[in-house]
């Protein structure tokens, strides 16, 4: 099994989602948006901006492919993602791990699947 290096994120009071209205180009704002078949592209590819505050937090240093984790073979017969991560959980639950939440992957600005060292205190 693969050795994880973990780094500790701190408590925090965060402001996150889309925060950068002004800062596009009129042009490649409307170019987003005709890619988004005219909709609002940050609806499509960004959070809602919002404030969150969140407790300390262990992340993955890596990306982490689930498959080399998991021999999870029915979690591809699932009705959706929420279902699927649910069944991804319980497995890494046995680990003392689990899948950030969207607002922890959003800090940490994970790019593909992280685990979370489940942080007591």
């Amino acid at each position: 099994m693969t050795v994880f290096e973990f780094i500790e994120m701190t408590p925090a009071t965060l402001e996150l989602g889309w925060r950068f209205d002004g800062v596009l180009p009129t042009q490649a704002a409307a170019a987003m948006s005709e890619f988004a078949f005219g909709h609002d592209f940050r609806t499509l590819f960004f959070s809602p901006r919002r404030t969150v505050s969140v407790a300390p937090f262990k992340i993955a240093t890596m990306a982490v492919p689930w498959d080399t984790l998991l021999d999870c073979d029915d979690c591809m017969d699932v009705a959706n993602l929420q279902e699927a991560c649910g069944r991804i959980n319980s497995q890494f639950a046995k680990l003392g791990w689990r899948l950030p939440t969207e607002d922890e992957f959003e800090i940490a600005a994970g790019g593909e699947l992280s685990l979370v060292n489940v942080v007591t205190t």
